[in-house]
């Protein structure tokens, strides 16, 4: 069996078939995209995180809340929600997502940080912003694109989770989009999502 590389990177081994009387041919991928260059057990190098983690372009937005209180996402790009969280500590608290087509938005609205996941890659500048302090009137109720009603027992918290499991992510397109969360309870309420660009 003989192994040559390419100028491009690429590999291949080739090694005479006697039955044919020619040579074989087995395609590599280039050594970048394997575990190891040397030794008899290269594997293919796989990540275990989205593309968009280690490019920059996923974040989060985590904040103590005491309802009623309303956060506005504006997204240029298209966007995929990952993961979104309301866990209530006392009382309770209904959520309302609404897509900005199907609310009269109204008040003074004051910007939250967003936060990068990933703190190392800063080279990404994020397009999305998230503000909150306004409110919401929605034009037809039935209209919500998610909704939660989290209570506490006397004897714990409740929480409710949208996203974190496979293919339960949600894929936005541009746009603006409103969380309004209603009741008298207190909190914490998060969500993740990427850019796609």
């Amino acid at each position: 069996m003989t192994i040559n590389r390419r100028n491009d990177g690429f590999s291949y081994v080739s090694e005479s078939n006697q039955r044919l009387g020619a040579p074989a041919v087995l395609a590599l991928p280039p050594a970048s995209l394997m575990t190891s260059d040397a030794g008899g057990n290269p594997r293919l190098r796989v990540d275990v995180a989205q593309t968009g983690f280690f490019d920059g372009r996923e974040f989060r937005v985590i904040r103590k809340i005491a309802a009623p209180i309303t956060f506005r996402f504006t997204f240029p790009v298209p966007v995929i929600v990952f993961e979104q969280a309301l866990s209530v500590s006392s009382d309770s608290i209904e959520l309302f997502a609404w897509a900005a087509s199907n609310v009269n938005a109204t008040g003074t609205w004051t910007p939250v940080t967003l936060w990068p996941k990933n703190g190392y890659n800063l080279s990404y500048t994020p397009q999305s912003s998230v503000a909150s302090g306004g409110s919401v009137t929605p034009i037809d109720p039935q209209l919500y694109r998610d909704y939660a009603n989290v209570v506490t027992s006397s004897a714990t918290a409740q929480k409710f989770t949208v996203g974190g499991g496979e293919v339960s992510e949600r894929y936005l397109a541009a746009g603006t989009y409103y969380v309004q969360l209603t009741g008298a309870g207190t909190g914490s309420y998060s969500i993740m999502f990427e850019e796609r660009p």
